[in-house]
């Protein structure tokens, strides 16, 4: 909600006006049920809701000019306090602006005492459309099928959220049929736990019914009033109520939260990641998500006409919400997939050089002696066998753009960590040692009864073997490399 004291200037009177969500104005507005146009309101707001329109409530109080000049007790002296009292700010007034705050927080408590002093009344509600961008059901349906979990974390109406999870193939008509849309929006703990007690145990009966039932079939809506008790850490009780909300939550399709505070989506992320230890991704374009984007393990700004708060707070920015299908399934897939052969083969190569001494020292009984000149280590890495890995690392892929943006699907492959594993990096481990050991004790054997072709008759010095040692190694760094290589056409 948003608040303003103006003084008219002809009259020298006080106006003191607020607009916010009706979940909020109705608490702070006098005598809202015994007003005449109340239900008028309520119904309008419903029919925006239905349409997906954003509402908002504004009230207003008009005041004499004492009220706030007073010099006793007007609220100008007040504010004038509150002020200095609140100059240094305390541990629990930490992100007050960006709407992070806690409970505890001074000027919260203090800019909701004047509103309820104000005593407004209620003037009537407004209604905004909010477009969706363009392909936004197209792209969170691509991130369903890429395997992520999708949750939409709101300040909206609940009908109206409700409406645009529809539009953004979130929630089904088909989940209101069959009894699995659930709503968490009453304010006792114990109402909560049989809600979402009965939720489970209608999801379960529901899988034994239908054997091809999947989490795809079920949705989860819950506002903020909800979402405030089940994280409420101060009673014992909210552990159980947490376990279920997260065990609720993990068999949904979706879970859209509605009517959530800034700090309740930086909450609700964090809780999901140290609750799963899941890696968890926020999208958001307005300064009410710059908690959310920040608490996220990674954090996509959008730029567009809300500021430029998110994209500041991100670690990447995008113009509009679709360019997120191409940041996850072509660059996030293709740099997860080229990083991870990076590492391992880094591994592999500098293996090749070192264990080679190590194989060597076998022949010589650990004495010391080195394999090949100081030069050979130090040029290995930074010029022999530099380029193709880094050729590799940069512009190698294993698909076009426009087939990884078709095929949502492979994006599954790095998250169920088939790349990167420890059976893959070992066999890169083992192939190291099993190469190592043959590209070293080859040539020694071979050159151990060989001379020299000059007049002399001498057997190869120990220089000779090593040259041809690291000639061998290099060769077959490069070589290996080629073997893994998707596309030779860049």
């Amino acid at each position: 909600r948003m608040s303003m004291v103006v003084r008219n200037s002809q009259t020298g009177k006080i106006h003191f006006t607020m607009k916010g969500a009706d979940s909020e104005m109705i608490a702070l507005i006098a005598d809202w049920k015994e007003c005449g146009y109340s239900s008028y309101v309520e119904k309008y707001q419903e029919k925006y809701s239905e349409q997906g329109l954003r509402t908002l409530v504004i009230a207003e109080a008009i005041l004499p000019s004492e009220w706030w000049d007073d010099a006793e007790n007007g609220w100008a002296k007040k504010y004038a306090k509150f002020q200095e009292d609140t100059l240094i700010a305390s541990e629990s007034d930490k992100g007050h602006i960006k709407g992070s705050c806690s409970d505890a927080c001074r000027k919260c408590a203090w800019y909701d005492t004047i509103e309820r002093e104000a005593k407004c009344e209620l003037l009537g509600c407004t209604a905004i459309e909010d477009k969706l961008q363009e392909s936004v059901p197209e792209t969170i349906s691509a991130m369903l099928d890429g395997g992520i979990n999708v949750w939409v974390l709101t300040g909206d109406k609940q009908k109206t959220a409700e409406n645009i999870g529809i539009a953004c193939n979130l929630l089904e008509p088909a989940m209101e049929r069959n009894g699995l849309l659930f709503r968490l929006t009453c304010a006792e703990a114990h109402q909560l736990a049989d809600i979402m007690s009965s939720a489970l145990e209608t999801i379960q009966r529901y899988k034994a019914e239908n054997k091809w039932m999947t989490a795809h079939n079920a949705g989860l809506v819950v506002n903020s009033t909800a979402l405030k008790i089940i994280m409420n850490m101060e009673h014992t009780y909210d552990q159980d109520l947490q376990s279920m909300f997260l065990a609720l939550a993990t068999e949904c399709k979706s879970v859209i939260g509605v009517r959530l505070q800034p700090n309740q989506k930086a909450q609700i992320v964090e809780f999901i990641r140290d609750r799963t230890g899941a890696r968890t991704l926020a999208v958001g374009d307005g300064t009410n998500d710059e908690p959310m984007i920040r608490t996220a393990n990674v954090g996509v700004g959008i730029a567009g006409l809300e500021g430029t708060a998110a994209v500041r707070a991100s670690d990447y920015a995008v113009g509009k919400f679709k360019f997120v299908k191409r940041l996850l399934f072509v660059h996030g897939r293709l740099h997860y997939t080229r990083i991870t052969t990076l590492v391992c083969y880094m591994f592999y190569k500098n293996g090749l050089l070192s264990l080679s001494s190590f194989y060597f020292g076998l022949m010589n009984g650990f004495s010391g002696q080195i394999l090949y000149n100081e030069w050979a280590y130090q040029l290995y890495n930074i010029v022999f066998t530099c380029v193709p890995i880094l050729l590799y690392a940069v512009i190698d892929r294993d698909h076009t753009d426009k087939y990884l943006i078709h095929h949502p699907q492979l994006y599954q492959m790095s998250q169920s960590g088939e790349y990167f594993n420890a059976k893959v990096f070992f066999t890169w481990i083992f192939d190291s040692l099993l190469a190592s050991a043959l590209l070293v004790f080859v040539p020694l054997l071979c050159y151990e009864y060989t001379t020299s072709p000059d007049h002399t008759g001498q057997s190869s010095g120990i220089w000779s073997v090593g040259i041809v040692i690291l000639t061998s190694i290099v060769f077959t760094a490069n070589i290996r490399l080629t073997f893994i290589t998707n596309s030779w056409i860049w």
